[in-house]
């Protein structure tokens, strides 16, 4: 079109020229904002494609991120669970050997109240034999054969008193070991925090020597087990006797059977019956209760 309209020009068709010129110029004009419009759609199809792989390259980011977030999570709810289990099997191992525990602890409890009872009745039996026996010697002192002289006291006792060796007669052995235990079993004279072998020489009315001898050779025990072992069945009996001890402590159970020392106490008890006082207390309380429930 550009030779055309100069070829118009030149055989003098100047306004056919100029027309041709203009339509020239508009063909050129749209023909460059067509290569603008192609560079600038490029330019933007370029900044979009661009922002897409940005855009799916923070998503991928994200993606991952997430991932390792929920690997996290899975390991972490797994490690969770682990402990959760090996919690629940210690707990288990924990409450099989507690109950266990507490089964053998009521087994001793029971024998221990069995035994109670039975050196209850025994001690009612030695107490009806030693009136009688009682009984015989003071028909017998009341027919003195003719010539003799009776003192305030047995000759054997006056020996006793003067005596400084450790060989004692089988008489006085017995008649030493029954005032022992009349003692021991019919009076709380060893619940006293102070009593002692000379406490229970002069309430014997014999010497501590004599006394010890006794205890040792005939009983087989020394003074402290002796007196130890009073003291804690005695504790026992408070233990199961609700009515009147009921609201005591541990620690006042302790003080009234003679132990300065709550320590001292529940070692000596767990060392005697096998069982802390505390549960033996408990075992008693639902023994009670047990038997409550089926009356």
């Amino acid at each position: 079109m550009k030779a055309y309209y100069r070829f118009c020009q030149q055989i003098g068709e100047n306004s056919l020229a100029a027309s041709l010129r203009n339509q020239y110029l508009i063909l050129s004009d749209s023909f460059f904002d067509s290569d603008s419009y192609n560079k600038a759609k490029n330019a933007q199809i370029v900044h979009e494609m661009n922002k897409n792989l940005a855009r799916i390259k923070q998503l991928n980011e994200e993606h991952e991120k997430k991932q390792q977030q929920i690997n996290k999570q899975r390991t972490s709810l797994l490690i969770l669970l682990c402990g959760v289990l090996t919690l629940a099997v210690f707990l288990t191992i924990v409450y099989l050997q507690k109950r266990k525990l507490h089964l053998a602890y009521t087994d001793l409890f029971r024998r221990n109240a069995k035994l109670q009872q039975l050196e209850e009745t025994n001690r009612l039996q030695r107490k009806e034999y030693q009136e009688k026996i009682a009984t015989l010697e003071d028909r017998l002192k009341q027919a003195p054969a003719a010539g003799t002289t009776t003192n305030d006291k047995p000759e054997a006792e006056t020996q006793e008193k003067s005596a400084s060796t450790s060989k004692i007669s089988t008489e006085l052995r017995d008649d030493i070991l029954n005032r022992i235990n009349h003692i021991m079993e019919e009076t709380d004279e060893f619940c006293d925090s102070d009593f002692s072998l000379e406490r229970l020489a002069s309430l014997v009315d014999s010497n501590s020597k004599y006394v010890s001898v006794v205890i040792n050779d005939v009983i087989g025990k020394n003074f402290r087990t002796f007196v130890n072992e009073y003291r804690i069945q005695k504790a026992c009996a408070r233990l199961l006797d609700m009515e009147h001890f009921g609201n005591y402590t541990i620690r006042a159970i302790g003080e009234s059977v003679g132990y300065k020392s709550y320590t001292n106490f529940t070692d000596i008890f767990k060392r005697t019956i096998g069982i802390p006082p505390s549960i033996y207390q408990r075992i008693a309380l639902e023994n009670k209760e047990s038997h409550i429930s089926d009356s």
